[in-house]
């Protein structure tokens, strides 16, 4: 799941989301930097019983301190993995990703204790 994370935030970044380690993070928000991106695992979906395929979950939040800004840049990135299929690559010799999907459209969380606006949107991805 780490390295499907990875990926992910590598194409972020190739798409000019943020920059891995700057403004995107795996596994959470890192520091007190106001705006920024973080990717977490959140375990999947139950797995098919006769194919190898992996069915992983992952949520994707986006800090920002002004609610527009926030708000665009989750959409942003809900543009870029939503509906996705074997024609993207995330990072080439990666994870091999069969399908991408949003679970839900992107969605105000609301405020953290410094008053900065999160987002979040859940995906689905289907692996090999």
């Amino acid at each position: 799941m780490e390295n499907l994370l990875d990926d992910v935030a590598y194409y972020l970044q190739q798409n000019s989301i943020g920059t891995m380690g700057s403004s995107i993070f795996i596994s959470g928000f890192a520091g007190t930097q106001d705006n920024q991106t973080a990717l977490v695992a959140t375990g999947g979906v139950e797995p098919y019983k006769d194919i190898p395929i992996k069915r992983p979950t992952v949520q994707i939040l986006v800090r920002n301190t002004d609610y527009k800004a926030g708000l665009s840049k989750a959409y942003d990135i809900f543009r870029l993995l939503d509906k996705k299929d074997d024609k993207l690559v995330l990072k080439s010799g990666g994870t091999d990703v069969m399908q991408i999907n949003a679970l839900q459209e992107p969605t105000h969380l609301g405020q953290d204790e410094n008053n900065r606006h999160i987002f979040t949107c859940n995906y689905v991805f289907m692996c090999r």
